[in-house]
């Protein structure tokens, strides 16, 4: 779910990917990448250049995922919030600060 959402808005190099899924080994993210693509939830493409660059990007078959993730990642915020754990936003008079989604992470 993780690498879906973080690809979401658009393309990501491996190490990008790495960088946004902290902490993960190559290993385990190179496993997860092929079975994506295996399924067709991402894709891939290589560029013909030195040194060798390759993107992942989410195909509309993974796009689909987005809002099923998005609502898991919500209820996941209202427990804590319940629990505890994390305060309740508070309600804000100002304007609204536009947050970057790519950089929220799920929990």
């Amino acid at each position: 779910m993780r690498i879906l959402w973080f690809l979401r808005q658009n393309p990501k190099r491996f190490g990008e990917l790495k960088k946004g899924i902290p902490p993960i080994a190559d290993k385990m993210l190179s496993a997860q990448l092929k079975s994506l693509l295996a399924d067709g939830y991402i894709s891939r493409e290589a560029f013909g250049e030195v040194p060798p660059r390759v993107e992942y990007a989410i195909t509309e078959k993974g796009k689909k995922f987005i809002p099923l993730i998005k609502q898991i990642e919500q209820f996941g915020q209202k427990l804590l919030k319940e629990d505890g754990l994390i305060e309740p936003e508070k309600k804000k008079t100002a304007k609204k600060k536009v947050v970057d989604e790519s950089q929220t992470s799920l929990f």
